[in-house]
């Protein structure tokens, strides 16, 4: 089991340590994150096939 998922109770350098192992983590991460405007048909499965490429495709 990875070390941030143990239900441990951690004393004070545990968790200094558990919280600078998720900081970077979330840093990793967020750098990687992309956000554009897409189709309205996103908030409305009635109307599309829900595995329609075009709904999550950037809108121009």
């Amino acid at each position: 089991m990875d070390a941030w998922l143990e239900p441990v109770k951690l004393d004070r350098v545990g968790r200094e340590d558990r919280i600078a192992l998720l900081d970077g983590s979330s840093v990793a991460v967020a750098s990687t994150i992309e956000q554009y405007v897409v189709d309205r048909k996103v908030n409305n499965s009635r109307t599309v096939e829900r595995a329609a490429p075009t709904v999550i495709a950037p809108v121009r």
